[in-house]
C-alpha cells in the first residue's frame, strides 16, 4: 500500500505513532502498521476521548496523557465521519499540523468498509432472526430505541445501530416491527439527535407498532438548565459530567452551544413544556410528566434530564 509506505517514510522523523480514535478505522490502522513499529522499535499507542476506552494494558490512553508522555510522536486520527472534529481536539491541545495526519487514506477506508459491510449484512440477518422470535413468542415485547452498545435486560429488548445491542437496524428506516405488535418502547436522550421533522417521523412509528394503551417513556436533556446558566451568569457546568469533546469552554455561550450543537451531535433542544406538546401534537394521549425510573433511567445523566410517558 503506497499509503502505509509514505507513513513509514514520515515515521522516520518521529519516536512513536498515535492514532487517535480506537474504533474499527483506528484499530485497522493500527493492525497496518504494528509490525514496523515493533521492528523499529518505534512506540505505537492510541487515543481516545472516551473514558470507557481507556485502558492501560492496551495503550489507550485520552489525549492529554498521550501528550504528555509521546512528546515527538506522529498523530493519525483513526476516524472517518469524525476527521473534523478530532482534528479540532487535537488543536485545541497545541499538536501542530505538521505532525498529524487528518484523515484516514482511501486504501484504510476501502479494507475498513469491505469489513464493516459484512459485518453489517451478519448482523442484520441475527436481527431478523430475533425479530421473528420475538413476534412468535407469547411474552410483552418492549424495546428500548437510540440504545447505543447497551445490551437488554428485564425484559427489554434495545435496538440502535450498533453491533453490541441486541437489534442491529437503522431506526432512519423505521422501527422493524409490524402494526400494533409492541407493548413498551422506551427512549433516553436519542430524539435531540433528530431534527425536528426526524422526531415526528420516528414518533409516527412508534405509534404504529405499540398496541392499544402501548406506553411509549422518554428522556431527554433539559435545554433550560444551560440557558438558564447563561442567563443569570452561573458558572460552567461540572466538566466530570460533560460530553467533553462537545463544550468549547470559551465564554459563557458555549453552555448554550453545548446544549444546542454538542460537537455537531444534537439537532433540537427541549424543555418540559415542548417535550409534552410533541408528544401530543403526535398522536399520543395522556401525556404527562414522570419521575427517575432507577430501572430504566440512567443516573448520571438524572441532573440534566426531562422525563415524560405517554399512551397510545
Amino acid at each position: 500500500m503506497d499509503y502505509i509506505h509514505n507513513l513509514y517514510h514520515k515515521l522516520e522523523n518521529y519516536n512513536s505513532v498515535i492514532v487517535f480514535g480506537v474504533g474499527a478505522i483506528g484499530k485497522l490502522i493500527g493492525t497496518e502498521i504494528k509490525v514496523y513499529c515493533e521492528e523499529t522499535g518505534k512506540s505505537l499507542v492510541f487515543a481516545d476521548n472516551s473514558r470507557e476506552k481507556w485502558n492501560k494494558e492496551n495503550n489507550v490512553m485520552p489525549p492529554v496523557e498521550a501528550i504528555s508522555k509521546f512528546p515527538n510522536a506522529l498523530w493519525i486520527v483513526g476516524s472517518d465521519i469524525h476527521s473534523q472534529s478530532m482534528l479540532g481536539d487535537l488543536r485545541k491541545l497545541n499538536v501542530e499540523d505538521k505532525n498529524i495526519i487528518k484523515k484516514p487514506p482511501a486504501e484504510i477506508l476501502f479494507k475498513w468498509q469491505m469489513i464493516v459491510n459484512a459485518k453489517r449484512e451478519i448482523k442484520k440477518n441475527e436481527s431478523k432472526t430475533h425479530i421473528k422470535k420475538l413476534l412468535s413468542g407469547n411474552k410483552n415485547i418492549m424495546l428500548e430505541v437510540g440504545a447505543g452498545e447497551k445490551k437488554g435486560n428485564n425484559g427489554w429488548t434495545t435496538l440502535d445501530l450498533n453491533n453490541k445491542c441486541d437489534i442491529y437496524w437503522d431506526l432512519r428506516d423505521g422501527i422493524p416491527f409490524p402494526k400494533d405488535s409492541v407493548s413498551k418502547i422506551y427512549s433516553s436522550h436519542f430524539l435531540e439527535h433528530l431534527t425536528f421533522k426526524e422526531g415526528q417521523l420516528f414518533l409516527q412509528e412508534c405509534l404504529r407498532v405499540l398496541v392499544p394503551n402501548g406506553i411509549f417513556s422518554i428522556c431527554v436533556p433539559n435545554a433550560c438548565i444551560y440557558i438558564e446558566a447563561y442567563i443569570k451568569n452561573e458558572k460552567k457546568p461540572d466538566a466530570s459530567k460533560l460530553y467533553l469533546p462537545g463544550y468549547n469552554n470559551t465564554t459563557k455561550i458555549d453552555h448554550v452551544n453545548y446544549i444546542a450543537y454538542m460537537d455537531e451531535h444534537h439537532k433540537y433542544m427541549f424543555d418540559e413544556e415542548n417535550i409534552l406538546y410533541i408528544l401530543t401534537k403526535a398522536g399520543f394521549r395522556d401525556v404527562k410528566l414522570r419521575c427517575f425510573d432507577n430501572l430504566l433511567d440512567l443516573k448520571e445523566r438524572d441532573f440534566e434530564s426531562i422525563y415524560a410517558e405517554a399512551i397510545k
